[in-house]
């Protein structure tokens, strides 16, 4: 009986002594922007996501102890997280390789829950306009569909490696990049037939081993074409319309492109994982602004994979090896309309 009494004082004091976290909005204006010096800053350092608190979303003491007792003591901290979403509802999601899980958190409604047990290998994520939350698996193979209590309520499968994940622009596909096979599904959500685009090559249009997919508030696609070092533009029926980045280690160059996403402007964001930083191209194409580098500070990076761009231009990194997402404000660039 003292050995049990004993073990619970140390549990409780272990739940006591948890670092506190620091909340999200709340960093001092003195903290990272971009360009530093002499110029409009394009993007602003807003925070880092580890654990729930940093959303305002606070675990008692009591679930604490038994998330201890049950053996998993930091249930809700990031180990390794991948790729990003945001929901129109506030909801964001991130897939956690190292945990093989994916966190769920709700700040509107100061919930958090985890997906794990029937996910081998968790990457892409994304978020159907009826609240379904879609994550592959390319370990497995497939992609799940969950209801917000973190249920599987569909399984889609005959993939060779799914990994990115977008909604398309009308909400009526979900957009699956399958890495094996060199191209992007269109599966339907609401009724219709599958389709598809791509195919392996090196041609406009074609595709070698792509990753990650973003979707422009006007319906175009983009995907992360990653072994022909660049981001191709599509229209919303998978027509090739332009691409941006080549082989290189100079500014605008692409080596090792992951995570992608849009702001409401149009322009594009690149996390380049050679370099741990984050390119960001306007909509014709041209470099506008690099920011991040090698580091664990604020704004910088180490092997970021995906990234997310939410309805309110804030941009999401999974900064895996740091076990984080940071989170930026993004700026209207100069010239833009109040």
């Amino acid at each position: 009986m003292t050995g049990r009494l004993l073990l619970c004082a140390a549990l409780l004091a272990a739940c006591a002594h948890r670092p506190e976290p620091r909340r999200l909005g709340t960093w001092a204006a003195s903290d990272p922007s971009w360009p530093e010096r002499d110029q409009q800053p394009r993007v602003r350092y807003v925070g880092e996501l580890r654990m729930p608190e940093n959303l305002g979303i606070e675990r008692s003491r009591w679930s604490r102890f038994w998330a201890i007792f049950a053996g998993d003591p930091e249930s809700d901290e990031m180990v390794r997280p991948v790729a990003v979403a945001a929901a129109a509802d506030g909801r964001i999601a991130v897939s956690d390789s190292g945990r093989r899980a994916v966190h769920v958190y709700d700040p509107v409604r100061g919930e958090y829950h985890r997906i794990f047990g029937h996910l081998a290998a968790p990457a892409g994520v994304a978020f159907a306009p009826d609240g379904t939350l879609w994550v592959s698996d390319p370990e497995a193979r497939r992609v799940y569909g969950h209801d917000r209590e973190g249920n599987v309520t569909r399984v889609l499968q005959d993939y060779a490696r799914p990994t990115g994940l977008a909604i398309s622009g009308d909400g009526k596909s979900l957009l699956v990049v399958d890495t094996g096979s060199h191209a992007v599904v269109a599966e339907p959500l609401v009724g219709g037939e599958r389709w598809y685009f791509g195919g392996r090559g090196g041609a406009a249009g074609k595709m070698n081993y792509p990753t990650w997919i973003a979707v422009g508030r006007a319906g175009e696609i983009y995907v992360c074409d990653a072994l022909n070092f660049r981001i191709q533009q599509f229209d919303a029926r998978g027509a090739f319309l332009r691409a941006v980045g080549q082989l290189g280690d100079g500014p605008g160059d692409l080596s090792r492109p992951k995570g992608i996403g849009l702001d409401g402007r149009g322009d594009l964001y690149v996390i380049e994982a050679d370099a741990d930083v984050v390119q960001v191209f306007e909509p014709g194409g041209a470099l506008a602004l690099i920011f991040g580098g090698r580091g664990v500070t604020e704004g910088k990076f180490w092997l970021p994979q995906g990234a997310a761009v939410d309805g309110s231009d804030r941009l999401f990194v999974a900064d895996a090896y740091n076990h984080r997402v940071q989170v930026f404000e993004l700026l209207p660039g100069p010239g833009a309309k109040p």
